[in-house]
């Protein structure tokens, strides 16, 4: 089985205290219903073409906060309806700055070349603890000039992957538009939701009714994995050699129900990834 993996970014500008990677997993049947779905949803009055969280709660859609939270309620519970697993992985931009910037080759020298290293091998793991078969192929959102190095990035690590990852790592990831792109729109929730959670929420909170808050939270409550990359694992990176950067997360795994328990299992360790070479 082919699975197909959609992920966006969140806080990727420096001044942002925390940089996102998430998203979704599913198979393309379930995509392609959720797409055609998702433009029946945003084409009810009022309309919200082209919906991003961002422009959600901004002045872009002429509607009253009422009008917004049953169409964030209904995206949300589309979403899950139709994705299969979740992903996310996280950086400090701080610590980021503070412990690695100006100290890798260039190549890598980017919280992107962190983050995307984790989702996929990541997700690799999560499908051997979960008996999950098949391979993924990943769809990211539209990133200019880092995805030519992501690609690169890509190559290294399937090859140099033991075999038990390298049957879950599917074609070359490629980097699309969400506009074209729907389940990237899926990708947005999440990503949005983890980041405002740990960037800005106490700050400026966002107020959502109780059914809206509801279907958000059950954004996060499927099956799949979820990676911090602290400072010591940034300290780790910083200290590994160039030709063979080591990378560590501490990651969570929420495996499905086994038949014995309604409840996911929740595996929870300090990871580290096989590491790639810089170049393929």
């Amino acid at each position: 089985m082919v699975l197909e993996g959609y992920v966006d970014d969140s806080g990727s500008s420096p001044d942002r205290n925390i940089f996102v990677l998430a998203g979704y997993i599913s198979t393309a049947n379930q995509w392609s219903s959720f797409s055609n779905e998702w433009e029946l949803i945003c084409d009810q009055e009022p309309k919200s073409p082209d919906f991003k969280m961002t422009k959600a709660f901004g002045s872009q859609y002429k509607w009253t906060p009422e009008q917004r939270d049953k169409r964030i309620a209904d995206l949300a519970s589309l979403v899950s309806r139709k994705a299969e697993y979740r992903i996310d992985a996280k950086v400090a931009w701080t610590d980021y700055n503070r412990i690695v910037r100006n100290k890798l080759i260039p190549e890598i020298d980017n919280p992107y070349y962190v983050l995307f290293y984790h989702v996929i091998l990541t997700t690799a793991r999560f499908m051997n603890l979960a008996g999950i078969e098949g391979t993924i192929d990943w769809v990211f959102d539209e990133q200019g000039k880092i995805g030519k190095k992501v690609r690169n990035w890509y190559c290294a690590i399937r090859n140099l992957a033991p075999p038990e990852y390298q049957s879950r790592l599917g074609a070359e990831p490629i980097f699309k538009h969400d506009t074209t792109i729907l389940p990237l729109k899926a990708a947005d929730m999440l990503a949005w939701h983890i980041h405002r959670s740990h960037d800005q929420e106490q700050s400026h909170p966002v107020q959502l009714d109780q059914d809206t808050t509801k279907n958000i939270t059950a954004l996060l409550s499927m099956p799949g994995s979820t990676c911090n990359v602290h400072a010591e694992d940034l300290e780790q990176l910083v200290r590994s050699t160039a030709a063979t950067p080591m990378l560590q997360a501490h990651c969570g795994f929420f495996l499905p129900p086994d038949g014995n328990d309604d409840s996911g299992k929740l595996t929870s360790s300090s990871y580290s990834p096989p590491r790639p070479d810089p170049s393929c």
